[in-house]
């Protein structure tokens, strides 16, 4: 077999790491033996006995030659690009200052960004799904509704009372867009 040559911190971790394996496993058979002596089970001493593995002593009281930071775990980035509709309906939003509903936002995107008309399944489903994820996930923008009528609007968090209702100023745009 041939020669492994490492340096002196190459060392040094590979030693850390199987001293820390080695306690997890011993920690694990004190374990395993105090369950095992709980359940009253005789044939522990013979059967770990035979089993035994021979080895050097091992020591722990090594210091590194040089001053080793433990890697930090790298976060993993989320897949695929940013969407562009959840900043979209919060920019527009702002813009009208006042609520709108689905398809006002939609047509508004379609318009804005000069969308073909065999894609305009797809802007619809996006504007949704990202109005979704703004509404549950980052509680940026809420929905409101009129009694009786199907069409929600969609509001900005802070166009809220504290109690959940919404500001009067907004609630008269609502009340005007329905009489129209």
């Amino acid at each position: 077999m041939g020669e492994l040559l490492l340096s002196e911190d190459e060392q040094f971790e590979m030693r850390q790491f199987y001293l820390t394996e080695l306690e997890k496993a011993e920690r694990k058979v004190r374990h395993l033996r105090s369950v095992l002596g709980k359940l009253n089970v005789g044939e522990i001493e013979s059967a770990v006995e035979n089993s035994k593995m021979v080895g050097p002593k091992v020591t722990t009281d090594i210091e590194p030659t040089t001053d080793i930071k433990k890697p930090r775990r790298k976060r993993r980035k989320k897949r695929g690009r940013k969407s562009l509709w959840g900043n979209f309906i919060i920019k527009l939003l702002k813009e009208k200052d006042r609520p709108l509903t689905y398809n006002s936002v939609i047509f508004s995107a379609i318009d804005r960004f000069n969308i073909p008309e065999d894609k305009h399944k797809n802007v619809k489903q996006a504007i949704t799904n990202s109005a979704f994820r703004l509404r549950s996930v980052n509680d940026k923008i809420d929905t409101f509704g009129l009694p009786g009528k199907k069409e929600k609007f969609l509001c900005l968090k802070g166009w809220f009372k504290e109690n959940g209702e919404l500001k009067e100023k907004y609630t008269a745009m609502i009340v005007e867009d329905s009489t129209e």
